[in-house]
């Protein structure tokens, strides 16, 4: 490149200028109005890059060359960002998981002198190093190893300069970060034990996972995929919450919780808990492994196992045959040891289903039953008809009914007469059902009646001792005996009675009701039957249920057995229903009646009782001579009555008042007079027929008493205070004025001149309670207050 000034001809200012044109241009002039002048090249270009000379020519002065370099800085053109794929990257990129190594390229186009190309972070220099790509590019790779959470939104900057003159070009991007995990646990309290079949929450929460982790239930290592879950994120935190409903077969399981960031791999954590799920025990019962049951027999040997599964472990376990428990008892071959039941030389007795239960702090449960069966040859079935009635020339049907196991499959009958013992053709006999047989027999004459023998055969074996079956000559039975009178009312009652024998034949019963006076008279006029009232027959047993009885009314029933040869003698009974006013059980234990044959006996000790009253009476009564009251005042609790028990000649008796007072029942205090006056004062008013002064001993003869004042009320209390003494027993007849009570069974004073303080029932009205209670069975009179618990 040549470029030239010429001044030999004319002033360097006004002297042409010459230039190579290819090279320069217009970009070259020459300033001489600066001082020194120079060449001036606008604009520069990077091929002005060169070393110039300027040359002076003299006239007369030597030539003169000065050398200048000129050195042209060209900007880089460009900047790019690329990762370790060489893929262009700008703005955020990742993300990276922790622990990740970030390798960055930032490439610079261009720039002479050749760039020098840095990477920045904050201001910080994190790389000078860089290096030529080629003639015109620059390169500098960052590689930043084991990115922690801080590097999260980390700006790094590449920047590029080869020149103070030019402006620096930079590029950035910005490090977006996944985050595993740092934490997972179940919450709660992870000892406590579960129970089978309730409804628990267990929650899950896991933290610093970015994005927010995944949380997942798996059970023994399996993921829980129908389960119930409800799932929770806020920032970095997760929670889940599982539905669990416990069973027994849940119990030592492991139930764990995996919070995972899907986008970090290996970034799992997991907490786990293993159940403790209490439930109540749950049974097997089985048999021995050796033992067929299908083949056990009379003297073999049984045992059983309850196999039990609990949690907790049960405290108690107990064996039952056929709902009764089984208890340890070596000598009778029951042996008990742990979950094992023994059974030594078993019976038929030992039949029947087995089970065992079990119980824990949970609960109690039982096991399903195993039935065991015995086999045993052939016995006797108990409760049999063993009596057969027949007349002369009668076909009768003796059925043998026997209980074996199994089934027999033969019979054998015969006939024991007095002298010997003979078969009875096969063809006489046959199966009637399982463990009946039949024989038809038919007496010819008296050396014809005696005992029908059956023996049975099973697989077992034959049986033993025969069934033993007496044909008789057939006979009317015999009176019922026992009965007993339940449940006397206003209206009716129950009679129960004992069978007698039924003379060989199947009997039935009868029941007749007549009036007790019309009976009496009856028996007076031989030609005169009493009328009954009603009659009930053909009951299979000798119980009967009265209705419609009239009140207060005395009847008689005459009870008999019936059948094919006849009746028996009949059997009556006397009853007194109670009047309407109040009602009375009877007892079933005090209240059974006794027949004609008791009829001496009775006697006697209604005699003694008589003589006995008498004595009483007179004790009574001179004790109450010491005390301060001249009269006896007495207050006792009335049980519930009986009727009275004895032979025909009681039945047919006009007492208006059959019951008996228990001992048992009966207590006697004194009472005080302020009370008895108060007392009598109201009864006489409301009753003012009743002489309060008749002759006592008019009454004890059998005369008729006065008219009835009423009843006293019943719900009085007896004696309670703290003095009152107990009172020794002894039976006798209390005759008070206007007051006959029969056949009393009290207790005399001890100590005498003891009162008890009753002033409490002075408050209580006589009209208030009539109503309420009343007391029947007695001749009232104001001296006595009765009281019905």
């Amino acid at each position: 490149m040549t470029f030239t000034i010429d001044g030999r001809n004319s002033p360097v200012r006004q002297s042409p200028h010459w230039k190579d044109e290819a090279a320069l241009g217009n970009r070259a002039y020459f300033d001489l109005t600066k001082h020194p002048p120079g060449l001036v090249l606008d604009p520069v270009e990077a091929l002005d890059e060169d070393e110039y000379v300027c040359r002076v020519d003299f006239r007369s002065s030597p030539t003169r060359n000065v050398r200048v370099k000129l050195h042209v800085v060209v900007p880089p053109t460009g900047i790019r960002l690329m990762n370790e794929a060489n893929v262009d990257v700008s703005g955020v990129i990742g993300p990276y998981p922790v622990g990740a190594t970030v390798t960055l390229k930032c490439q610079v186009v261009g720039g002479h002198p050749r760039p020098v190309v840095t990477w920045r972070s904050d201001g910080l220099l994190l790389d000078d190093t860089s290096e030529g790509l080629g003639p015109e590019d620059t390169v500098n790779t960052l590689v930043l190893e084991s990115l922690t959470r801080n590097d999260l939104y980390r700006v790094l900057t590449c920047q590029t300069a080869n020149s103070n003159l030019t402006v620096p070009l930079a590029a950035a991007v910005t490090l977006d970060m996944s985050f595993p995990p740092l934490d997972v646990r179940i919450l709660g309290s992870r000892n406590n034990p579960f129970s089978a079949g309730e409804r628990y929450e267990l929650v899950c929460e896991s933290s610093g996972s970015r994005p927010s982790a995944k949380i997942t239930w798996w059970k023994n290592g399996m993921l829980m995929t129908d389960a119930r879950i409800q799932v929770f994120q806020e920032g970095n935190v997760s929670r889940s919450t599982l539905y669990l409903t416990p069973s027994p077969a849940d119990n030592t399981v492991y139930i764990s919780c995996r919070a995972e960031n899907q986008q970090v791999p290996a970034s799992g954590l997991e907490d786990v808990i293993k159940l403790d799920v209490h439930y109540s025990p749950r049974l097997s019962l089985l048999a021995g492994q050796n033992l067929d049951m299908d083949d056990i027999k009379e003297g073999d040997d049984v045992y059983f196992e309850c196999n039990i599964v609990a949690n907790p472990k049960v405290y108690k376990v107990q064996w039952f045959h056929n709902g009764d428990e089984i208890t340890h008892n070596v000598s009778a071959g029951v042996i008990l040891s742990n979950q094992s039941l023994v059974l030594q030389e078993v019976t038929k007795r030992s039949s029947g289903q087995y089970t065992c239960t079990a119980a824990n702090l949970h609960g109690s449960s039982g096991s399903n039953a195993v039935q065991l069966s015995v086999k045993f040859a052939p016995l006797c079935r108990g409760g049999q008809k063993v009596v057969y009635g027949a007349g002369k020339h009668e076909e009768l049907n003796v059925t043998c009914n026997v209980e074996a196991h199994p089934e027999p499959y033969h019979y054998r009958w015969a006939f024991n007469s007095s002298s010997e013992v003979v078969d009875i053709p096969v063809s006489r006999t046959w199966v009637v059902g399982k463990g009946l047989s039949q024989v038809s027999y038919t007496p010819h004459s008296h050396q014809e009646y005696g005992s029908l023998l059956c023996w049975a055969r099973n697989d077992v074996g034959k049986q033993k001792q025969p069934c033993i079956y007496h044909v008789i000559h057939a006979a009317s039975p015999d009176p019922v005996n026992n009965c007993t009178v339940e449940n006397v009312s206003s209206t009716g009652a129950a009679v129960r009675c004992q069978a007698g024998w039924d003379g060989g034949l199947a009997q039935t019963f009868t029941l007749s009701v007549s009036h007790a006076r019309a009976h009496t008279r009856g028996q007076d006029k031989k030609n005169e039957a009493p009328r009954v009232l009603a009659n009930t027959s053909t009951s299979p047993r000798p119980e009967f249920t009265l209705t419609g009885l009239q009140a207060g009314t005395e009847y008689v029933l005459t009870i008999m057995g019936v059948n094919k040869k006849g009746q028996s003698e009949p059997v009556r009974l006397k009853i007194f229903t109670l009047k309407d006013v109040a009602e009375k059980h009877t007892s079933p234990v005090g209240g059974t009646l006794a027949f004609t044959s008791l009829l001496a006996v009775i006697l006697g000790v209604v005699a003694s009782l008589l003589l006995m009253a008498v004595v009483i009476v007179l004790v009574v009564r001179s004790r109450c001579a010491h005390v301060h009251k001249p009269e006896v005042k007495m207050v006792y609790n009335k049980g519930v009555a009986s009727p009275s028990r004895g032979s025909d000649d009681d039945l047919n008796s006009d007492d208006p008042n059959p019951d008996v007072i228990p001992i048992n029942d009966v207590k006697l205090h004194f009472l005080p007079d302020h009370l008895v006056k108060t007392t009598q004062q109201v009864h006489q008013k409301k009753h003012p027929q009743q002489n309060p002064q008749q002759d006592p001993t008019a009454t004890a003869s059998g005369a008729e008493p006065s008219p009835d004042p009423g009843p006293l009320p019943c719900h009085l209390e007896a004696c309670a205070d703290p003095q009152c003494h107990p009172l020794t027993d002894y039976d006798s007849f209390y005759i008070n004025p206007g007051t006959l009570v029969r056949q009393v069974r009290g207790h005399s004073l001890s100590p005498s001149g003891s009162f008890c303080d009753l002033s409490d029932l002075l408050s209580m009205c006589w009209e208030s309670v009539e109503d309420r209670a009343t007391c029947y069975g007695v001749s009232e009179s104001c001296r006595i207050l009765q009281n019905v618990k």
